[in-house]
């Protein structure tokens, strides 16, 4: 039960990912946003994104994009792995007068899978199980563009992650 909610995620997931990446809209100066880091804190681990800005004013610009958070690690009596896919809404504040950086927030809902492989490694059977949950976070954060379409991100927040930091391309 509980792999069949996760793979219905992961197809929620990669449909608003295709729509965003197919769609003809678009922002002068501002593209789709696909970006790899690492996450510390609750969601430590691997953390793939997409944010595509959708329409702006002369405030902020509005997006909207998806998040796979992915780890692993060992446990006393086993490994412990999470797979989390979420959807997010973000807002860009034009606070600062910068071609090269990029102020925003954003906050994600979603949902993510845990699995502990208990392998007793000296007494007992083999045992495994698998927890579905509703996860969320709220960031902030800054995007500074380094050369070309290639950019640095640091983010602060809440409930997926306390800090990401990765790489970001623009297309």
């Amino acid at each position: 039960m509980t792999t069949q909610l996760l793979r219905t995620a992961i197809l929620l997931l990669m449909s608003l990912l295709t729509f965003l990446t197919a769609s003809s809209q678009s922002i002068p100066s501002f593209e789709n946003y696909y970006s790899i880091g690492y996450s510390v804190g609750p969601g430590q681990g691997v953390i793939l994104g997409l944010d595509k800005l959708v329409t702006e004013n002369n405030k902020g610009a509005w997006g909207i994009g998806g998040l796979i958070n992915i780890r692993s690690k060992s446990i006393d009596s086993g490994e412990q792995t999470n797979f989390l896919a979420a959807g997010k809404l973000s807002y860009h504040p034009y606070l600062v007068e910068s071609p090269r950086l990029d102020l925003y927030c954003h906050v994600a809902v979603g949902v993510g899978q845990e699995n502990i492989r208990n392998d007793n490694r000296y007494t007992g059977p083999r045992e495994e199980s698998e927890t579905t949950y509703t996860a969320w976070g709220l960031a902030a954060g800054a995007r500074f563009k380094v050369i070309g379409r290639l950019s640095i991100y640091a983010e602060v927040g809440y409930g997926i992650g306390y800090a990401n930091m990765g790489v970001t391309w623009n297309h």
